[in-house]
């Protein structure tokens, strides 16, 4: 029913994609369980097929699938999301035309989820290509800050005796915290703006781990 309900209502609503997407992005911004991030993310495939010349409508559903992954709890589920994901990473892709940082970083973001599946059988393909694709991001856009937020997750999660923890992570959180409060945003806020409220977090997570060392 609920699923019925959205079509209607994006079929019927929807006269202009960018103010369907802010509206989406907006709404996953506030999603707090599983069924309605499962829902929006619903939404921006829907958008994805309405919209499908539109690049930053398959970088929204690639973004929302690989989201949605670490909240699933079946391996086979987390894994087919991904391949979702990747798809529309590869229309996102074809449709912009060439190298931009946020597809590559979306593409980091998309190989740390593809080894958070199965950190000991894929830490080192998915690593490689995880920082593959993040000196890539930092070598058009050194200003990115979600290159950062990203960095510091994957150090945070990475053992201490492999270099990783929360005192290695923190100064990139720190620097993606500095790069969010300069970031520009639209006026519709559809330009990638993702991952402040989370690098949040993490940074005020690693500050209390260094106080309590």
């Amino acid at each position: 029913m609920y699923c019925t309900i959205v079509v209607s209502t994006l079929t019927l609503s929807a006269q202009d994609f960018e103010p369907t997407l802010a509206a989406t992005l907006a709404q996953f911004e506030k999603d707090s369980t599983i069924e309605m991030i499962a829902a929006t993310v619903n939404r921006f495939e829907m958008i994805a097929g309405k919209w499908n010349d539109q690049w930053l409508a398959h970088y929204y559903a690639a973004y929302g699938e690989s989201i949605y992954t670490y909240i699933e709890k079946d391996e086979n589920k987390r894994d087919a999301w991904l391949d979702k994901a990747d798809i529309h990473l590869q229309q996102a892709e074809q449709l912009y035309g060439q190298e931009s940082d946020e597809l590559f970083v979306l593409r980091a973001l998309l190989s740390s989820a593809r080894l958070s599946v199965d950190p000991r059988n894929r830490w080192k393909e998915y690593g490689e290509i995880f920082d593959q694709n993040i000196t890539k991001a930092k070598s058009i856009n050194p200003a990115n800050p979600r290159i950062y937020y990203l960095q510091g997750n994957s150090l945070y999660y990475t053992p201490k005796m492999f270099g990783g923890g929360p005192k290695n992570a923190m100064p990139f959180y720190e620097e993606a915290d500095s790069l969010y409060q300069q970031m520009n945003i639209d006026s519709l806020g559809i330009s990638p703006t993702w991952g402040k409220p989370q690098n949040t977090l993490m940074l005020g997570n690693c500050k209390e781990s260094v106080t309590s060392e």
